[in-house]
């Protein structure tokens, strides 16, 4: 009975001189019971499976993102990589209210923060921020066959979000410029 399970996941690879080279891909637990057959079918996630429970919290508001990230790692028991994110000592007013997950909770935060939430190759949550360096080149086509190039490239003007004050007074926030602009909520 492989359930609850933990596997650490490495990739090998030998090299010239006859060594191998091992490299960790992370840590996984088996969260779905194993299948039978000829072949043993096993499902496993990495930690953040652990943040789809209910959002709790004892911690005193107003809070830092940081604060609550720390909170949530508690919660769920995951260990946090670093508390040090950008935007960290950004403050919560008030304990978000409604039904969330932690989950749900720690994308918001990563929203503030400017990046992603995921666990890494150790096990530990991590908010890894966007690269906004629009300069550097990527990816660099070739060879390519039959390539179709659209007609009309997408520019994303700005982004707007609604905030609402101490006295429950909602005012749309527009960050850019009109045009193509990507409409996000987040309740922190």
């Amino acid at each position: 009975n492989f359930l609850g399970a933990k596997i650490r996941l490495y990739l090998t690879f030998p090299l010239l001189d006859g060594t191998t080279e091992k490299i960790e891909y992370g840590i996984y637990t088996v969260v779905t019971p194993e299948i039978y057959g000829t072949t043993v079918i096993v499902t496993a996630s990495d930690d953040m499976y652990k943040t789809d429970v209910a959002y709790t919290t004892s911690l005193p508001f107003p809070a830092t993102i940081k604060s609550m990230l720390r909170d949530c790692c508690t919660a769920c028991k995951i260990s946090l990589h670093t508390s040090d994110i950008p935007n960290g000592d950004f403050i919560v007013q008030e304990k978000p209210s409604g039904e969330y997950t932690h989950r749900q909770i720690i994308g918001y935060i990563a929203m503030i923060a400017g990046g992603n939430a995921r666990i890494n190759q150790r096990g530990s949550l991590e908010i890894k921020a966007y690269q906004f360096d629009y300069a550097a080149s990527f990816h660099k086509l070739k060879k390519w066959k039959n390539l179709t190039i659209g007609a009309s490239d997408i520019t994303v003007t700005g982004i707007q979000t609604n905030v609402r004050d101490k006295e429950g007074n909602e005012t749309t926030i527009l960050e850019g410029e009109e045009g193509y602009v990507l409409k996000i909520k987040n309740p922190l």
